[in-house]
C-alpha cells in the first residue's frame, strides 16, 4: 500500500490512500457514484461504548445527502456473524475493543470482508495509530472527540467513492491486460531513454525473461550490439518524427533457421499529447514469407514453362473463352495471337462434335474435384485440318470459372503406336508360326520317339549278347538326351512367352518327395551314392500348391547333382523358413559332394544355355537350361534359386517356394501314432547322413533310435543289450558296407541274438534285384525298404509289423493297402501309331490289364458302345476323328444315359494350353508322350470315380467274352505284333511275372532310363519284329521331320 499523503479538512485527520482491493468488488448494490446521494448506505459501526455508539448512531442519522442504515454490534465476533450473513457498504470501526486491540480487529474483518470499505474509529490524536491503520487496509481514520455529522457523513461518502472509482480502474485495467495478453503477438512499451516500462508475457517468454527483469533495462542488455543499435536508432526515429513504422524484419535462430517477423512501432504519449517513448508490436509471418516466395518462385517456373513452348498452355474458362495462350498452343491450332486477343479463338470449336461428350465428362470433374483425368481427342485446326491431342487441365486456386489447359500434340506418338501395333502384330503372328512349329515339332519327335524309348527299353529286359546292350544302351541314351533336349527347349519357350501358369493342388510333400527319390534312386546307386531325403518333422505333409512344376525343379536339381557327383552322396532337406495363417515359406536344399562350382561362374550358370565350362558339357553332356528353367519356375512360385559351393568340395542349391498348408492333417499328427511310442530301434548305417536322418525320422516318431556305422558296432551293440536284459524292436541294417556284408551280419543276429534284435529290417539300395530279395528270404528278413527310405513307406511297415495283421491294424493301414492293391482294368485304347499300340498293350498286359485298340476316333466311339470299358486311353491328334472330338462326342452320349467313364488323353503336344484343352473336351487326365510305364500306371490306376455302365446296354458273361475275344476289337502286344508283322500270336506271360525294375545287364551295371519303368520279361522274337517295323519306316519319320522343320 502506497501513502499519498496527509490531508487536514475541518481539523479532522483523513489520509486518502490507494486500495489493493479486489478489482471486480461490488459495494452493496450500488454500482455507481451518480446515484448515490439517492440512494442507501448500510453502515456496520463495531463499538463497545454504548454510549459512543448512540452518539455516532444518531451523527448517522442526521446524515442530509444520503440516508445511512446503521447496524451496532459491540465486538469483532459479533461484527464476523452479521458480515457472514449480510454485506454492508461500510464498516465504522473502533479501535478499542474488548475482543480485539488496534489493528488485530481490522485484520479479521478484511479476512471475512476483503470488499468493504473500513474507517477506523479513535479517541484520540495519534499519528503512529493512523498509519498503522492505513497500512493495514483501512481506507481512513475519524477521531471521535472531534466528529461532526458533515465530516463522518463526507469521510464515509469518499471512501464509498474511491472504492468504487478504484473497482472502476481495475476493471479498466484487467480489461487492458487481457487484451494485451491474448494477442498472438509480442507488446512492449519504453521510455524516452528506451528503457522498457511494460511487455506481455508473449515478450517475455521470447526472451526468456520475467517482466520484473526487463523493465528499466535498454535492448542492449539481451541483444547483440548492433541490431540493438539498430532498435535505438528506429524508436529515435519514431519518437522524433511521430511515425507509425511498419517493417518485416529478417533474422536466424540460434539453429539456423529463417525468421520473419512482422514490425509495427508507434510513438507513446501521455494526456497531454507529448511523447514519452515508443510501443512496438511484432509477429512471426515466416509462413506467409515463405508462401509468398514459393508462390514467386512457382509463377517464375510457370512462365519461363510457358514462354519455353515446349507444351501447348491456355488459360481459358469453362464457357469455351481462351484467356492467355504461350506460342505453342497457337502453332498446334493454327490461330494468331490476333485470333486469340479478339476472341475468335475458342476452345469449344476446336472440338469436333464425336470429342464434345468427353469434354462435358472433364468439365463435369472439373465442377465437383477441380480436376480431370487427362484424355485425348483431336482439334480443329483453323486451317481444317485435325491434329490428335491429349488434354490435361485443373482450375485455378479460388476460381470457380477459370482452369489452365495444358495440351500436347500427339501427332509423332500416334505415328509410333501405329508401328508399334503393327510390329506387334507381325511378332504375334511369328510367335503363333514359333508355337505351331513347335507343337508340330514335339508331336512329330515325341510319336517315334515313344516307340524307340519304351522298345529299346523291352529289348534291354531281354537276353542280349555284351555288344548288342552296349549298342542298344547307346541309342537309349541318345532318346534320352533328345528328350530332354526337346524338353528343356518346349519349357524354355513356354516360360519365355509367359504362359507357364500355377496349377495349385492339394498334394503330399513326403509322397512327392519319396516318388522323386525313387525315380533317381538307380542311378545313384549305380554310381555308388547314398541318396538322402530329409524332411524335417516339423515341415507339414498335406499342401496347396503347383507339385509338378515343384516336382520339375527338384528333379532338375536332384539330377544335376547325382550326374556331377562321382563319389559320395547327395541329400535333399526340406525346413520351414517362415509361416503365417495362410501361408508358408519353404526351403529346399540339395546338397551334394560333387565336383563343385567356381565362385566367378556361381551367377553364370543360371542364364539359358551357359554351363561352368565347355568341357563339362562334352564330360557329362547338357543343354545349360536346365538350372535357367529352375529359376524361372521358383520365381514364378514367389520363391528364388541360389547356391553355395566350392570347388571339390561339392554344392549346395537353394530353392525356396511358398505354399498354402492344407486344412487336412499335419504331418507331426500323422507321423505320431501311440503304437510307435517308445520303442528301441537299432539302425545299422556305414553312411553319417542317412543315420542322421534315420535317427531324427524316428525320433519324430516319438521312437528310442541307437544307430551304429558297421557291422562290428551293431554286434558289440548287440551283446552289450544283452547283457543288460534290455530289447529292440525292430533293426534296420543297410544291405552294403565296407566291414561286413548285411546278409551276413543278419545271420549272425539270428543266430546269436534273436531274442534281442526284434524284427530285422533290410534297407536295400536296389530293391528289385531278384538275387538280393532271394538272399533276404533266406536270411529271414521280415521286411525290406527301398533306398532312399521312403517315409510313409518305412512308417506303414513299422505299424503293420507292430499291430499285425489281425483287427486290431490300424484302420489308416487297411485303408492304405486297399488303394494298392490292383484289379484287372478292362482298358479301350485308342492310338493311331501302331508302335505305340503295340507298347502300351504289352505294358498293359504286363500290368494284368485288358486292352482293346482302336485306331481312331470313330472307332473309338462305335467300339465304347458296344461294350464295357473302365478306362479310356485317348490320343489326341488322329485322323478321321481326333481325340478330343470323339471325347465330346461320348461325353454328350453319357450326358444322356447318366453315366461316367474316365477318359485320360495321351498327347506328344505340350504346349501350355493342351492340359486345359483336354479337360475341357472332357478328359479326366493328362500324359504326355513318351509314355513311361510308372506314370501311366499312377494315372491308370488312381481312384477315379467308379464308372456306371449304361442301363440299356445288357452284357451276359458270354457275350462278353465274345467280344474280348474278337480280333477286331481286343488285341494282345503279341496278336498286334502278329497282325503288323506277319508273326504268330504268343501267349501273354503272366502278371505275376511282372519285375518292377529291369535286371542287372550282363556287366553287372543297371539301366533304367523310363523313371523306374515297370517292365515284362523280353520276347525276343517279337522284339525282331518290332525292330524290323521300326526299320522299314525310318526313312519317312525323317522325311516328314525334315519338312516340319
Amino acid at each position: 500500500m502506497q501513502s499519498r499523503g496527509l490531508t487536514f479538512e475541518h481539523g479532522s485527520l483523513m489520509l486518502i490512500t490507494v486500495s489493493h482491493a479486489e478489482p471486480d468488488w461490488p459495494i452493496g448494490s450500488h454500482t455507481s457514484i451518480f446515484n448515490m446521494l439517492d440512494s442507501e448506505l448500510s453502515v456496520l459501526l463495531v463499538e463497545d461504548n454504548p454510549a459512543e455508539a448512540r452518539w455516532l448512531s444518531d451523527l448517522l442519522a442526521q446524515a442530509s445527502r444520503c440516508r445511512m442504515r446503521v447496524t451496532h454490534v459491540a465486538s469483532i465476533e459479533a461484527a464476523k456473524r452479521d458480515l457472514s450473513k449480510s454485506p454492508t457498504d461500510v464498516i465504522l470501526l473502533d479501535w478499542v475493543l474488548p475482543d480485539r486491540y488496534g489493528v488485530d480487529g481490522l485484520r479479521d474483518l478484511q479476512a471475512v470482508a476483503p470488499r468493504t470499505p473500513v474507517l477506523m474509529l479513535v479517541g484520540w490524536d495519534d499519528d503512529e495509530a493512523a498509519m498503522g491503520s492505513l497500512r493495514a487496509g483501512a481506507q481512513d481514520v475519524l477521531i471521535k472527540d472531534r466528529m461532526t455529522t458533515s465530516i463522518l457523513e463526507r469521510t464515509i461518502r469518499h471512501a464509498v467513492e474511491r472504492k468504487q472509482t478504484e473497482f472502476a480502474l481495475r476493471q479498466t485495467e484487467e480489461i487492458y491486460r487481457s487484451l494485451i495478453e491474448s494477442l498472438p503477438i509480442n507488446v512492449f512499451r519504453k521510455d524516452v531513454q528506451g528503457h522498457f516500462v511494460f511487455a506481455n508475457q508473449r515478450f517475455c517468454d521470447e526472451l526468456h525473461k520475467r517482466l520484473d527483469e526487463l523493465v528499466g533495462r535498454s535492448d542492449f542488455a539481451f541483444f547483440p550490439p548492433e541490431l540493438a543499435e539498430k532498435y535505438r536508432r528506429d524508436d529515435q526515429r519514431v519518437m522524433r518524427e511521430r511515425l507509425v513504422v511498419e517493417d518485416i524484419e529478417a533474422h536466424r535462430t540460434p539453429d539456423g533457421r529463417r525468421l520473419h517477423v512482422q514490425v509495427m512501432k508507434a510513438p507513446a504519449t501521455d494526456v497531454n499529447g507529448k511523447v514519452v517513448g515508443t510501443q512496438t508490436m511484432f509477429w512471426d509471418v515466416t509462413p506467409r514469407v515463405e508462401a509468398e516466395e514459393a508462390l514467386q518462385r512457382s509463377t517464375s517456373r510457370f512462365k519461363k514453362l510457358f514462354d519455353a513452348n515446349i507444351i501447348g498452355i491456355m488459360l481459358a474458362d469453362l464457357s469455351g473463352r481462351v484467356i492467355e495462350a504461350n506460342d505453342a498452343y497457337l502453332e498446334l491450332t493454327g490461330y494468331s495471337r490476333e485470333d486469340l486477343t479478339s476472341g475468335r479463338l475458342r476452345w469449344d470449336k476446336l472440338t469436333p462434335p464425336e470429342y464434345r461428350p468427353l469434354d462435358f465428362v472433364a468439365i463435369e470433374s472439373l465442377n465437383r474435384t477441380g480436376i480431370c483425368p487427362p484424355w485425348e481427342k483431336e482439334y480443329i485446326r483453323k486451317d481444317g485440318g485435325r491434329v490428335p491431342v491429349m488434354l490435361g487441365v485443373s482450375m485455378l486456386d479460388n476460381s470457380t470459372s477459370e482452369c489452365i489447359c495444358f495440351v500436347l500434340d500427339m501427332t509423332t506418338q500416334k505415328r509410333v503406336e501405329g508401328q508399334l501395333q503393327r510390329a506387334k502384330e507381325e511378332a504375334d503372328s511369328a510367335s503363333q508360326a514359333k508355337s505351331l512349329f513347335l507343337a508340330s515339332m514335339s508331336h512329330e519327335i515325341r510319336t517315334p520317339m515313344n516307340a524307340i524309348i519304351g522298345l529299346t527299353d523291352l529289348v534291354l529286359d531281354s537276353d542280349l549278347t555284351p555288344q548288342q546292350r552296349d549298342n542298344l544302351t547307346a541309342v537309349a541314351e541318345s532318346a534320352e538326351a533328345l528328350l530332354s533336349l526337346i524338353n528343356h527347349i518346349l519349357d524354355f519357350s513356354k516360360i519365355e512367352a509367359g504362359k507357364l501358369e500355377l496349377d495349385a493342388v492339394e498334394f503330399s510333400l513326403r509322397t512327392m518327395v519319396a516318388g522323386i527319390l525313387k525315380t533317381l534312386a538307380l542311378e545313384a546307386h549305380r554310381k555308388h551314392l547314398e541318396l538322402v531325403g530329409d524332411i524335417r518333422s516339423d515341415v507339414p505333409d498335406r499342401l496347396i500348391g503347383d507339385v509338378v512344376k515343384l516336382r520339375q525343379i527338384l528333379m532338375n536339381l536332384l539330377g544335376n547333382a547325382i550326374k556331377f557327383t562321382d563319389s559320395g552322396e547327395v541329400v535333399l532337406r526340406v525346413q520351414v523358413l517362415s509361416h503365417d495363417a495362410l501361408s508358408l515359406e519353404l526351403r529346399f536344399d540339395v546338397i551334394d559332394t560333387g565336383i563343385g562350382i567356381p565362385e566367378d561362374r556361381q551367377h553364370a550358370i543360371f542364364e539359358a544355355f551357359e554351363q561352368v565350362h565347355t568341357s563339362i558339357n562334352r564330360k557329362y553332356g547338357g543343354t545349360g537350361l536346365g538350372l535357367s528353367i529352375t529359376s524361372k519356375l521358383a520365381q514364378l512360385m514367389g520363391g528364388r534359386v541360389w547356391l553355395k559351393s566350392e570347388p571339390g568340395h561339392g554344392s549346395t542349391f537353394f530353392v525356396t517356394s511358398r505354399v498354402r498348408p492344407a486344412t487336412s492333417e499335419l504331418v507331426a499328427a500323422a507321423m505320431n501314432p501311440s503304437p510307435l511310442d517308445g520303442l528301441r530301434v537299432l539302425i545299422v548305417d556305414d553312411n553319417a547322413t542317412s543315420r542322421k536322418h534315420l535317427m531324427d525320422l524316428l525320433t519324430s516318431w516319438r521312437m528310442r533310435p541307437m544307430a551304429v556305422a558297421g557291422a562290428k558296432e551293431a554286434l558289440t551293440t548287440l551283446n552289450r543289450v544283452k547283457g543288460e536284459g534290455s530289447v529292440f524292436a525292430f533293426s534296420l541294417i543297410d544291405s552294403q558296407m565296407p566291414d561286413g556284408d548285411g546278409f551276413d551280419l543278419a545271420t549272425t543276429i539270428r543266430a546269436e541274438f534273436a531274442d534281442r534284435a526284434g524284427h530285422l529290417l533290410f534297407m536295400l539300395s536296389l530293391p528289385d534285384r531278384a538275387a538280393e530279395l532271394a538272399r533276404c528270404d533266406q536270411a529271414r528278413f521280415v521286411a525290406t525298404i527301398a533306398k532312399p527310405v521312403n517315409e510313409p513307406e518305412l512308417f506303414d511297415t513299422l505299424i503293420s509289423l507292430r499291430l499285425g495283421s489281425g483287427e486290431e491294424a490300424a484302420p489308416a493301414l487297411l485303408a492304405r493297402a486297399a488303394v494298392k492293391a490292383r484289379t484287372m482294368l478292362r482298358v479301350l485304347l485308342v492310338e493311331d501309331s501302331r508302335f505305340n499300340q503295340m507298347l502300351a498293350v504289352a505294358l498293359l498286359e504286363k500290368r494284368g490289364h485288358q486292352a482293346t485298340v482302336a485306331h481312331n476316333g470313330c472307332e473309338a466311339v462305335d467300339m465304347f458302345f458296344r461294350q464295357p470299358f473302365d478306362r479310356v486311353l485317348m490320343d489326341v491328334q488322329m485322323p478321321e476323328m481326333d481325340g478330343l472330338e470323339a471325347t465330346q462326342v461320348i461325353r454328350q452320349r453319357e450326358a444322356r444315359s447318366g453315366w461316367h467313364v474316365p477318359i485320360i488323353a495321351m498327347t506328344a503336344q505340350v504346349m501350355g494350353d493342351d492340359r486345359e484343352r483336354c479337360l475341357a473336351a472332357g478328359m479326366d487326365e493328362y500324359l504326355t508322350k513318351p509314355i513311361r510305364a510308372d506314370h501311366l500306371y499312377e494315372v491308370l490306376e488312381s481312384d477315379f470315380p467308379k464308372a456306371v455302365l449304361p442301363q440299356e446296354l445288357s452284357f451276359n458273361a458270354d457275350r462278353q467274352r465274345d467280344r474280348r475275344g474278337s480280333p477286331d476289337s481286343s488285341m494282345s502286344a503279341r496278336e498286334t505284333s502278329g497282325r503288323f508283322s506277319g508273326g504268330a500270336g504268343r501267349p501273354a506271360p503272366s502278371a505275376l511275372d511282372v519285375e518292377v525294375s529291369p535286371p542287372p545287364n550282363a556287366n553287372g551295371s543297371i539301366v533304367n532310363w523310363s523313371h523306374a519303368m515297370t517292365v515284362v520279361g523280353g520276347d525276343t522274337a517279337l522284339l525282331r519284329d518290332v525292330a524290323v517295323a521300326c526299320l522299314e519306316d525310318f526313312p519317312r519319320w525323317m522325311k516328314e521331320f525334315d519338312q516340319a522343320l
